[in-house]
């Protein structure tokens, strides 16, 4: 794992001026909580990351509290050659589950999560574990990755997307991309849709009902059929701030105009990459409510033939 995955784990971590990060650390020797980020975090020569603590917590110790091991202290899988991350999906010992069971391997990654290691990762990601429980969120301990299932729009399980503890985002083999479905959506309330787990899991937090798509461009079909079934009083679109996404909230968005009166998109401010982000940067509910207030609100436009146009 590099410094920059390490620092991701915890709580306000501080970007040195030479590089690295300054963090609080969670060994032993802060059972109070440690106030002045007395634990460094460097990238090795070799890819990996070297540990410090100055009040004498060893790296052992630090990373246990993490749930982790020294063998994560060393690099991670190395690029293509054309220098892209590696790709992963899950193959699994034991053959491919058929889709109708991926909602009992859900169900056993749910059962599977230590609490503990749960409020951690929450913390480290600036979320509640509720939200990340409303999500239905999971622990698949024999590749140490957290787990999220994806459904369609009935709530029916067809995946389970996979993120790893160096950061990494895989699948179950078997399943296919679905939306990341909150438990306790009110039907009479204005419904946000924000790209991945994590930003919905913001959106929760902040009070707001949200779900997720798989991706920038994914879920359009399975978005347009949850939001046709369901009495929801608006639609917001929690759009990423880069091209990929903009263009990616647009292209939904002629979609789902045909399903609700009332769409808007909105985007984090500028500097923040996403919800979560935004969210990190200590933004409140007024805060997004204002700017779904100041959106405007997206009409159906249909071109008739001889050029005239209908709303």
């Amino acid at each position: 794992m590099t410094a920059a995955e390490l620092a991701a784990l915890t709580r306000d971590p501080k970007l040195k001026p030479n590089g690295g990060f300054m963090v609080h650390c969670p060994g032993p020797a802060h059972k109070n909580g440690d106030r002045r980020r007395s634990l460094s975090i460097d990238d090795a020569h070799n890819g990996g990351a070297v540990l410090n603590c100055f009040a004498g917590d060893t790296a052992e110790s630090i990373m246990a509290a993490w749930g982790l091991t020294l063998a994560d202290l060393m690099p991670g899988p190395r690029a293509d050659r054309r220098g892209r991350p590696s790709v992963r999906t899950l193959a699994l010992a034991a053959p491919t589950p058929a889709r109708h069971d991926l909602a009992l391997l859900a169900k056993q990654f749910q059962t599977a999560i230590n609490p503990l290691r749960l409020e951690r990762f929450a913390a480290g990601l600036g979320l509640s574990v509720e939200s990340l429980r409303r999500q239905g969120i999971g622990w698949a301990a024999d590749f140490s990755a957290w787990a999220w299932p994806m459904s369609d729009a009935g709530g029916d399980v067809r995946g389970i997307r996979l993120r790893g503890i160096d950061g990494k985002k895989f699948a179950v083999r078997g399943g296919r991309e679905g939306l990341f479905i909150s438990s306790g959506l009110r039907d009479a309330s204005e419904l946000l849709i924000a790209e991945g787990a994590s930003d919905t899991a913001a959106l929760l937090d902040l009070g707001f009902d949200a779900i997720g798509r798989p991706s920038c461009a994914g879920g359009v079909g399975l978005l347009a059929d949850f939001v046709q079934a369901r009495k929801h009083s608006g639609v917001v679109i929690v759009a990423d701030a880069d091209e990929p996404g903009q263009r990616g909230a647009e292209a939904l968005a002629s979609v789902l105009a045909l399903y609700t009166r009332r769409l808007r998109i909105i985007r984090p401010p500028a500097g923040m990459k996403d919800a979560r982000l935004w969210k990190l940067a200590g933004a409140t509910a007024a805060d997004v409510q204002a700017a779904i207030d100041a959106a405007t609100v997206r009409k159906l436009s249909v071109t008739i033939q001889g050029g005239c146009h209908a709303r």
